[in-house]
This record gives structure tokens, C-alpha cells and sequence, in this order.
């Protein structure tokens, strides 16, 4: 009997709960944390909705590995696209090292692309793990320790707020997140849009209103080290104006008194030129005259499960270039049903997939490569100078810059 790939429901939630535990020991492993952990997983069971479920492999009825797939919007490049996110992988103890992962997987992308999800994202535990399995990299994400002092304190219309979680102060955050959503490349739809987890941390969040309407908020939490020396943590900041960004930096400067150093994560490189000093006061990984200003990270991966779909996706998508016809060879060893020949046409500003024609360019590349560069985390010149991608010809490049060219790196707020 092969390997079944199925839906899973509370036949194995008990299995579930420990694979959970078992690979996740940072989730607890007292019995309330299983409590927790299995009253959780439970629902989503019991739900059975394609937004969240979670999956498994099956061999001689035991459970092999198990993941947590769900699926969602994604605005890519100002296109709001149905997207899939892989969550909560899993194998078990004694069944490691045998293929499931790669096999649970590749059912996997094979299932999102079944239902017309042509990009599928995850946070990775193991950057190379996924990249053999043709994810792209995403953006950087960066953390900075900064003195509450050096965040710019300036006068703006408007109110600031604490919130604490009614039905109608929900909806609001809400809504100021989806208007985010529509503006922020790479932003996902909101999980849960109750928007619990805005009110997981033991501060409630800060909003930035104007004329009734908010137009920022920040959800923090505390970072003790001693009983006089905690840090403020930034876990979300959403902005949809340049009121609210200084509002609530103002807001985040107020806090010297109270808090020794604001720990910002963002995934917006610009974001730091709004403060006066970045100076980390650490000196160890260069030892130089480079002054340490933050430390990295990189959040969330890509993947093109589909790329004819996803061009039919982007819709009405505009590009502000030169006409071309480029010839688009993915490689794509993991998932060989998605190996394909694709040619764009950009005429007048629109792009369609073409058919046999006389092209300008041939583009060859691999599918994570191709992720990353269709989301920004990378620029064809650079891509191109690494010989990551392979161009037949370099005078079509303008054409090129204008087909991958994105306005800012991916950001997403969402975690799963």
C-alpha cells in the first residue's frame, strides 16, 4: 500500500497534537500547552474549510507527517491573487529521514495547484530545506534596538488611542489593515479577521485615528530584562498615511522614560531613515569602523506553482516599458508538472501569455530563482550579473527591468 495524501480530520488529532509538540517544543509541552495546542487544531478540524485545514501522509494508517495549508489573498504587485501558505510541517520522530517532508510537500503544491493557487508561501525553519524544493527567497527582515529618543516626535492632526478589543474597535483595525492590504505589495488577507491576534499581548494596541477613521496602529508588547530595564516591542505596525507613521513614531519616542530601548522588526528598508540614530551598541560582528546598526533575518519564502495561472491572475496588471515578447524556460526539479515554457507579450503597456511567435528574448531560469524575482526580493540586473538568470540577448533589457520591476520589496505582517 502506497503513501496516501488526505485531509485530516479528529480521527488524528491525537497524532497530530504530538507531531505538533514534538517538532514545535517552543508551543510548551505542560498539559495545558497540550490542551491549548489540541483545543486549537481541533477547531480548525472541525471546520474542514479550505481557507485552513490540516493535511497528512498516510501509510498503513499511520500518520507519517502532517501540515497546516491555508489559503488566502496576496496582493502581488497591486493585484490581489489567491495565494496558498504551508504552516505547522511535521514529521514524526521515527519516521524521519524517510521522504514524507518531501513527499507531503510535493502533494502539497500539487493540491494548491489543483484548486488554481498559483503562488504558494511559508516561513521557513531551514532556508536550504525549501529552497531544493523551488522556494524563493523573500524580503530582508531587519531588527532594530533604538533608543525611544531617536524615533522623530512631530505634531500631526489627529488622536492617538489605546483600544481594548470591542466588537466595533476590531472592525476598525480591520479595515485599516485591508486599506494596507490593497497598498502593500507581498501583504496577505488577514487570518483570523476578528483580528485576534492584535490583542494576544498583555498592552493593547495603539491606533492613530483622524476624522473617525484610523489610519495606523501599532501592536506592542514588553520585553522584560530586569525590573527597571525592559524594552518595548514593536510586533506590528500598519500605516496608511504619513500622519499616522509619525504619530505613532511620536508616540513610540514618548516612551524614554519608561522603556530603555523600542525593538522595531520590519521589513521595510526605507523605515529607518525616518530616525536619527540606528547605532545598536554592538560592535562584535565587524569589529571595524562600521558602526552595527541591526540585525537580519529573512521572513517569508515564494513559489510559482503555476505560472500560466498566475499571469491570468494578475489581470489588468499595467507595465510601463517597452513592447516584448519574451520566452520564460523554468526548471522546476521538485515539481516536474510545472517544468514549463511560458511567452509573455507586453504590447502598449498590457501583457498576455503568448502563443508561436517571433520573440525578442529567451529567459531561462529555476522556479525559486524565477519567485524571487517575480516578488521583487531580487532585480533582474542583479540576477542576471549573478548568472542566476540567463538572457539570449541583453538589448531587450529595458523591456525586461519593466516586466519584473517592483515598486518596494514584499512586506507581509501575517504570520501562520
Amino acid at each position: 500500500m502506497g503513501r496516501e495524501f488526505r485531509k485530516l480530520d479528529r480521527e488524528f488529532l491525537d497524532e497530530v497534537v504530538v507531531l505538533e509538540t514534538e517538532s514545535y517544543p517552543a508551543g510548551g509541552h505542560s498539559e495545558e500547552d497540550k490542551l491549548r495546542i489540541r483545543r486549537s487544531i481541533g477547531e480548525i478540524m472541525d471546520r474542514q474549510d479550505d481557507v485552513r485545514a490540516y493535511y497528512g501522509l498516510i501509510e498503513q494508517g499511520q500518520l507519517l507527517a502532517q501540515m497546516c495549508l491555508l489559503t488566502f489573498d496576496l496582493n502581488c504587485r497591486g493585484q490581489m491573487i489567491r495565494a496558498g501558505g504551508v504552516g505547522s510541517v511535521a514529521t514524526a520522530l521515527v519516521h524521519r529521514k524517510q521522504g514524507a517532508a518531501r513527499d507531503l510537500l510535493r502533494a502539497g503544491l500539487l493540491y494548491y495547484r489543483n484548486i488554481n493557487v498559483s503562488m504558494v508561501t511559508l516561513y521557513p525553519f531551514r532556508f536550504g530545506f525549501y529552497r531544493k524544493m523551488g522556494f524563493g527567497y523573500g524580503a530582508e527582515v531587519r531588527r532594530y534596538r533604538v533608543d525611544p529618543a531617536h524615533f522623530p516626535d512631530r505634531r500631526v492632526p489627529g488622536v492617538l488611542r489605546r483600544y481594548r478589543g470591542s466588537e466595533s474597535e476590531r472592525e476598525a483595525l480591520l479595515a485599516c489593515y485591508q486599506t494596507s492590504l490593497r497598498k502593500t505589495h507581498g501583504m496577505i488577507s488577514r487570518l483570523n479577521p476578528s483580528m485576534e491576534e492584535a490583542f494576544r499581548s498583555e498592552l493593547a494596541p495603539v491606533v492613530y485615528e483622524r476624522q473617525g477613521r484610523v489610519e495606523g496602529y501599532l501592536v506592542v508588547d514588553f520585553e522584560r530584562h530586569y525590573v527597571m530595564k525592559n524594552n518595548l516591542v514593536v510586533r506590528e505596525w500598519v500605516y496608511n498615511t504619513p500622519e499616522a507613521l509619525y504619530a505613532l513614531a511620536s508616540f513610540l519616542h514618548h516612551q524614554v522614560d519608561q522603556f530603555e530601548k523600542i525593538v522595531l522588526e520590519t521589513q521595510d528598508p526605507a523605515l529607518a531613515m525616518i530616525l536619527t540614530d540606528v547605532d545598536a551598541g554592538t560592535y562584535e560582528a565587524f569589529q571595524s569602523q562600521f558602526v552595527e546598526s541591526h540585525t537580519s533575518a529573512t521572513g517569508i519564502l515564494y513559489r510559482v506553482v503555476d505560472l500560466p495561472a498566475l499571469f491570468a491572475a494578475m489581470g489588468s496588471w499595467a507595465i510601463a516599458g517597452p513592447d516584448l515578447a519574451v520566452k520564460l524556460v523554468i526548471s522546476d526539479d521538485f515539481l516536474p508538472e510545472h517544468q514549463s515554457t511560458t511567452v509573455v507579450v507586453v504590447e502598449n503597456g498590457q501583457f498576455r501569455v503568448g502563443s508561436e511567435q517571433p520573440i525578442d528574448v529567451e529567459l531561462r531560469t529555476d522556479v525559486a530563482t524565477f519567485s524571487s524575482l517575480w516578488m521583487g526580493a531580487i532585480d533582474i540586473d542583479s540576477a542576471i550579473r549573478l548568472g542566476l538568470v540567463h538572457v539570449s540577448s541583453i538589448e531587450p533589457l529595458p523591456g525586461l527591468r519593466a516586466l519584473f520591476r517592483v515598486d518596494a520589496k514584499p512586506q507581509c505582517w501575517q504570520h501562520f
